[in-house]
């Protein structure tokens, strides 16, 4: 008989924000990100709540709460921290933006960790994702029963600082809304700081039928018709006629009702463990000579790399840990652009930490391990390729490693486009070793075409010295350089403001302009004193 544990991280964005800062414990915390009508909280704390903090309420409003704390009103100008982005100094609240591909990546890797109950762990499909699944079948005899591996997983997420709910049943569905729902306060939905609450085994699923009808993970918009027909149990949909239910609200329901029952299957979607490269050298006794240890370190990176080219994986990111006679531990990391098995490579990016490492113990053990990894690129070489040099080229690799080995990997960095209303906002810069560069970031598309942007943009606008303006409010003439221009041909205005939070906002008209002479500009309008200003240029 399967069985299925459905671990629930209550309130995980908030969670996850105090395991990294523990800090923030006892503070009201907010979380927001940009709808279509401004910043709204997507998730608050415990605390915050009780201040009146609310899920889909406006930021500004939320703040407000907090300044007007006590009955004493608070400053509600908020400036900025010198990056465009708010600083709300006055307002009692710790306020992020929702970071959820950071959440995502943490919960993946509480699913790795988890694999010491399971070999068979996923995450619940659902949005946003705060679930972990697992499949104890056969399991739990080897911690004593279920009841006894319950506890150790309930031990062992408290000593991660975090707050789960566990649900147990034979099916994914049954599971998860044991989990969500059985001990919980149906009339109530703030984030909940509570005990972890084990449900006890069921074979009948008769404990589902008294759970509410959102404990089948249905669409909201069936949530509420259902509601609004009178039937808000699980067990006021089991009685109806199945036709009758596929054809009001379609397959989705039935669907849902039928797995959590257990009459159609439901596979989880397992997350795999790393694989782990790893090589170690046990000294018999404590060693201080460097060139012996350098020898060592060489040997391990060779090893290394042998195991890495069997499983066609290259390094990103090498961590060398030295264990010293008085217990002590010496960490350092080496870092690639791209994923290297070539040992050379690895021990030229490892011997320039080494020269700066200074050791006051001698070395009992090392170990070196790849901690981050993937694929390695294969790629031919073309028959005229000796003058081009590509951007993936892996002599340009090798230089960008060697560098950032030499000069630190802050010092080695790439440009990467960001949302922001502000075109020379509209960008920041990320380290090219170990940077985040390669992780799915926002995927919408850019509102404007490719054509719509110049391919030069001017740091900071400059302010043309004469512009005459047509009747309808667009350039004809202006002097740039000491050169006069005449506007042929112009598209625009295209009305670019910054938000509210900005202690200097932004308001702009601006306009694509081509000349008698067949230059195209782009220049803009400010909004607040009406100058005129050159902002890029078009090739």
């Amino acid at each position: 008989m399967t069985r299925i544990l459905a671990l629930w991280l209550l309130n995980w964005p908030v969670q996850r924000l105090i395991r990294a800062k523990p800090e923030l414990k006892q503070q009201p915390i907010i979380l927001h990100h940009s709808a279509r009508r401004g910043q709204s909280v997507v998730a608050c704390s415990r605390a915050a709540w009780q201040l009146g903090v609310r899920i889909g309420m406006p930021l500004a409003e939320a703040t407000a709460l907090g300044n007007q704390y006590d009955g004493l009103p608070r400053p509600s100008n908020h400036g900025n921290d010198g990056l465009g982005r708010p600083s709300y100094k006055e307002s009692r609240f710790h306020i992020e933006p929702y970071d959820s591909f950071e959440d995502h990546k943490t919960l993946e890797e509480l699913a790795v960790w988890c694999h010491q109950f399971s070999p068979l762990v996923g995450l619940a499909e659902e949005e946003p994702v705060e679930t972990l699944l697992l499949d104890v079948t056969g399991i739990a005899p080897l911690f004593g029963g279920e009841q006894a591996l319950n506890r150790q997983i309930e031990t062992a997420f408290l000593q991660q600082h975090l707050t789960v709910q566990i649900g147990s049943a034979n099916t994914v569905g049954a599971a998860w809304a044991l989990a969500h729902y059985a001990c919980r306060v149906r009339e109530t939905h703030r984030p909940q700081h509570v005990e972890v609450r084990f449900t006890h085994p069921t074979s009948d699923y008769s404990g589902l039928a008294e759970l509410p009808i959102e404990a089948l993970r249905l669409p909201p918009v069936i949530v509420e018709t259902l509601t609004r027909l009178g039937l808000e149990r699980i067990g006021d949909l089991i009685p109806l006629p199945r036709n009758e239910l596929k054809a009001r609200f379609g397959t989705t329901l039935l669907q849902r009702l039928d797995q959590a029952l257990g009459q159609q299957p439901e596979i989880i979607s397992q997350i795999h463990s790393p694989t782990d490269f790893t090589a170690e050298w046990i000294f018999e006794h404590p060693v201080a000579q460097q060139s012996v240890i350098q020898q060592v370190i060489r040997q391990l990176i060779e090893r290394l790399c042998f195991m890495l080219l069997k499983q066609g994986t290259g390094s990103l990111q090498l961590t060398n840990r030295l264990t010293c006679q008085d217990n002590g531990l010496v960490v350092f990391e080496v870092g690639c652009v791209r994923p290297s098995a070539d040992a050379k490579h690895l021990w030229k990016l490892t011997e320039m930490q080494l020269e700066r490492l200074v050791l006051r113990n001698p070395v009992t053990s090392i170990v070196i391990c790849a901690t981050r990894h993937d694929r390695l690129s294969q790629q031919q070489k073309e028959l005229f390729d000796d003058d081009v040099m590509r951007r993936d080229s892996p002599l340009v690799a090798s230089l960008i490693d060697r560098m950032a080995g030499r000069l630190g990997r802050q010092a080695i960095v790439r440009c990467v486009l960001q949302s922001d209303a502000q075109p020379e906002k509209a960008y920041r810069y990320e380290p090219l070793v170990g940077g985040s560069g390669s992780r799915k970031r926002n995927s919408n598309r850019s509102p404007f075409s490719l054509l719509d942007r110049p391919l030069h943009l001017l740091a900071k606008p400059v302010a043309l010295e004469i512009c005459t303006v047509a009747s309808n409010g667009s350039p004809s003439q202006f002097q740039y350089g000491g050169e006069q221009y005449v506007v042929a041909r112009h598209w625009g205005p295209e009305r670019i403001e910054t938000g509210w939070w900005r202690q200097r906002g932004v308001r702009r008209d601006y306009y694509r302009v081509e000349t008698t002479q067949g230059f195209r500009f782009w220049i803009f309008r400010s909004l607040q004193d009406g100058g005129w200003f050159l902002h890029g240029a078009f090739e």
